[in-house]
């Protein structure tokens, strides 16, 4: 839910922030916090763009 938030407000979508605070509160472990705070500071960014065409980086097993 916390990344689809996040694509939501990159996209400009406005009024995301009650959606972003009520994400961030449900996450119950340390990793999945850790990984919010990479999501804010922008080191994570949600995979934008995919379902719209963009094509996902082959998988190790499939290169070739």
């Amino acid at each position: 839910m916390l990344l689809q938030a996040v694509e939501y407000r990159d996209l400009g979508v406005q009024r995301v922030d009650g959606w972003l605070e009520s994400a961030r509160e449900g996450l119950k472990t340390v990793t999945a916090q850790r990984i919010a705070e990479a999501v804010d500071v922008g080191l994570v960014r949600p995979l934008t763009g995919l379902a719209g065409g963009g094509a996902a980086p082959a998988s190790p097993d499939r290169r070739g």
